[in-house]
């Protein structure tokens, strides 16, 4: 009888053990997972606009071309999210607007009509722009993980401070 309650206690204390320990372990396993989302995210978003308030339509369809062609007019109009429109000499202007939906960052560009939908960043929980006396373009990106209502009571949250400057003539 002696030897059951020995070999109680005994199970009892490695089953304290390994939880502890695992809960040592695993905490940052999950703290590291939800920081490196958030900045996946980030660069895929600062990337994205990085492209776009570079002066030149990044991506003109695979289309040949040089600096002239679909420049960006600026000031850019912060009223909704961030709107760009950009200019050509023989096309119609392409309009290349950021927005936050479903906690996600919409890239969409409008050419002619025709709107292509991009998710850009997940986890954004909110997204500005303004502009500067000095013709900048302030923009505050924040991204929460895990995106906000999911039930968990831990959240990572970071925040960042974008300047677009006025591009070249």
């Amino acid at each position: 009888m002696a030897e059951l309650i020995i070999a109680t206690f005994l199970t009892s204390l490695l089953g304290l053990l390994i939880g502890t320990a695992v809960a040592t372990f695993v905490r940052p396993v999950v703290e590291i997972d939800g920081r490196t989302r958030l900045a996946v995210e980030a660069r895929l978003a600062a990337e994205s606009l990085a492209q776009d308030l570079s002066g030149y339509l990044a991506d003109g369809g695979g289309e040949p071309g040089d600096l002239n062609q679909y420049k960006l007019r600026w000031p850019p109009d912060p009223t909704y999210g961030l709107s760009l429109s950009y200019t050509a000499a023989d096309a119609g202007p392409v309009i290349v607007s950021y927005s936050v939906q479903d906690q996600r960052l919409h890239r969409r560009k409008t050419v002619a009509g025709v709107d292509e939908d991009v998710c850009v960043a997940r986890h954004v929980s909110g997204f500005s722009a303004a502009m500067e006396p000095d013709e900048s373009v302030i923009l505050l990106l924040t991204l929460t993980y895990p995106d906000a209502g999911v039930g968990s009571s831990t959240y990572f949250s970071c925040s960042y401070k974008l300047i677009g400057v006025k591009p070249p003539s």
